[in-house]
């Protein structure tokens, strides 16, 4: 595992324009996204053009920062926040006023069975497994797996388990601002989960940045 430091790096930086009207809270965290969770190490692994489903998506960075950098061609986002998917749906409706953009659509779901009935070239899991109850880990992931296209690629990014410490920050932060204690699973879980779905792991990498560990996982799907 690398320490890379607190980067000056930081894609998300061309979005946060978008998200002027957003509670403070919403902004003070989205400008602290680089160290909470880092996109630059992400965003080389969608390739160019791609369409983009992201599970979990939140008020939408991740699809509003690869959508100014007109990166996808089309991404669609889904989540149970409501609220978040509001404030996603404002910024997208800003980003779609500047020519040319991707198109970016945000659905709000309660269950896997609310995904929609399709395939895309990349679906990304960021930060999100961990909020999901053990006994449903497994099933989620495989849901997430069935939605990439053969030949397509699951990015996979998720808080790190270890070192301890950094471990404990992780938690401290979901508990204080996400009011859950989480659950993690192993990477290595995950990507022998993937390969043995017919999955190529492309890349793994973990890393710290301040107080929090990461992990990275891509995987492609085999045609």
């Amino acid at each position: 595992m690398s320490d890379t430091g607190f980067s000056p790096a930081d894609p998300a930086a061309r979005a946060y324009p978008f998200y002027r009207d957003a509670h403070f809270m919403f902004r003070l965290i989205a400008r602290g996204r680089p160290y909470i969770c880092p996109f630059e190490p992400i965003v080389r692994w969608v390739p160019p053009g791609a369409r983009l489903f992201d599970i979990g998506c939140g008020s939408g960075l991740w699809l509003m920062t690869l959508g100014t950098l007109n990166h996808i061609e089309t991404g669609l986002g889904v989540d149970t926040n409501a609220r978040a998917l509001q404030i996603a749906r404002q910024a997208a409706a800003r980003l779609a006023k500047e020519e040319p953009r991707p198109t970016l659509t945000f659905h709000h779901t309660t269950t896997i069975a609310d995904w929609p009935d399709e395939q895309f070239d990349v679906v990304s899991l960021i930060d999100v497994l961990h909020h999901i109850p053990p006994r449903n880990q497994n099933e989620f992931l495989d849901a997430a797996w069935r939605h990439v296209r053969p030949g397509g690629r699951l990015v996979y990014k998720d808080m790190g388990s270890a070192p301890k410490l950094h471990a404990l920050a992780n938690r401290l932060h979901d508990l204080i601002l996400s009011r859950q204690l989480v659950h993690y699973i192993s990477v290595d879980e995950v990507a022998e989960q993937l390969k043995a779905s017919h999955g190529v792991i492309l890349h793994q990498e973990a890393w710290r940045r301040g107080v929090y560990a990461h992990e990275l996982l891509v995987v492609e799907k085999c045609k």
